[in-house]
């Protein structure tokens, strides 16, 4: 394996975000659906192949992952890179997952594979994932995979979710159990469509909004602006959300986006973003970013701008 060690913070999201061979791709059965004929199956990067990516993006050596217990509820995972001389870091959890009758799992082992794995997906890799379509697969005599007395095989990829020139598209799976992504374009291409383009926008506005963390307050702001929506919750937006209300919700995300870009680009926090915004405005109700949301103008950005400014010219 070669190790590309990456500077730029562009760079550096790209490798992050590339796509993976289908050997890296792993898939587990989410529910039981058709009255326990067919099940509900999403892919997940092993956290060998997460591994390799940050070993080849940063170098060996240049990352690192720590766990740590949440009482006796389950354990969050950190994951720390080098970026030039500083050290940044992302994390995530997961409960402690109790085993049924039908299940030999540890649950330690587990937590700490998830854990890492929601981890990885905070820095990019094999976020990509979240934008298939809930896929598919009947149940059979046969299979690669068990579940309750019945076998499934491992759906189809489609080109999009694959590297380029990938000689593995047909993930060793069933070519009729076809993954997709959301809204394919009816031309077929397999390439980036408006749909996709949205959830890549969105992602990048809710990591700068605090709200990559926050799913809850991310789909009352969905909700919101989109009240005769079809999902329910917010994994449901990536089935169930239109064009239009994509689009909709794009627009609360990017005042606030657009500022916490304009801050951090002048050495701002987001607490002195926010206090910052408190004083121009005049409302010292305003706490933290999310304060900010339907309470913010163009007049309000640019005043933030020319404050920055001035601070810096001062400084």
């Amino acid at each position: 394996m070669t190790n590309i060690v990456c500077t730029e913070q562009k760079e550096i999201m790209e490798k992050l975000q590339a796509p993976f061979e289908s050997h890296d791709v792993e898939w587990r059965v989410q529910r039981s659906v058709s009255n326990g004929t067919k099940v509900v199956v999403n892919a997940y990067i092993t956290n060998r192949a997460i591994m390799n990516r940050l070993d080849e993006v940063f170098g060996y050596g240049n990352w690192k992952n720590e766990f740590t217990h949440i009482g006796n509820m389950g354990v969050k995972c950190r994951i720390s890179v080098k970026v030039g001389d500083e050290w940044v870091y992302k994390e995530d959890g997961v409960e402690f997952k109790v085993s049924s009758d039908n299940e030999k799992i540890d649950p330690i082992k587990t937590a700490y594979s998830n854990a890492m794995k929601r981890c990885g997906v905070q820095l990019g890799i094999g976020r990509y994932l979240y934008d298939l379509n809930d896929v598919i697969v009947p149940l059979q005599e046969r299979g690669q995979n068990y579940h309750k007395s019945k076998y499934w095989n491992n759906p189809q990829l489609p080109a999009w979710a694959l590297p380029k020139n990938s000689g593995n598209s047909s993930n060793n799976g069933n070519p009729n159990n076809q993954a997709s992504n959301n809204g394919q374009n009816s031309s077929g291409n397999n390439g980036p469509n408006p749909k996709q383009e949205a959830f890549r926008i969105i992602r990048e506005r809710e990591e700068l909004c605090g709200l990559s963390k926050d799913k809850d307050l991310a789909f009352r702001l969905f909700k919101k602006v989109n009240p005769e929506t079809k999902a329910l919750k917010y994994t449901g937006i990536t089935g169930y959300a239109s064009n239009d209300e994509l689009k909709e919700y794009c627009k609360v995300l990017k005042p606030v986006s657009v500022l916490v870009e304009m801050g951090r680009k002048y050495g701002y926090s987001d607490e002195q973003i926010v206090a910052t915004m408190a004083r121009i405005k005049s409302e010292p109700t305003i706490k933290n970013l999310h304060n900010l949301f339907f309470n913010l103008t163009e007049v309000d950005i640019n005043a933030f701008r020319d404050m920055a400014i001035a601070n810096k010219q001062s400084a």
